[in-house]
């Protein structure tokens, strides 16, 4: 579910600050490609 995910991801990057999209893929279980998606949904 896309909402889970893009809690999950603030949630990882809250407590890293910085991770790859690669990391954020394979902590998510998701493609690179998703993680953009994801990242761009946020910021709009």
């Amino acid at each position: 579910m896309r909402a889970a995910r893009l809690i999950e991801m603030v949630l990882l990057l809250q407590t890293r600050r910085s991770m790859t999209a690669a990391e954020l893929a394979e902590r998510l279980e998701v493609s690179e490609r998703t993680v953009a998606r994801d990242a761009l949904a946020r910021s709009a």
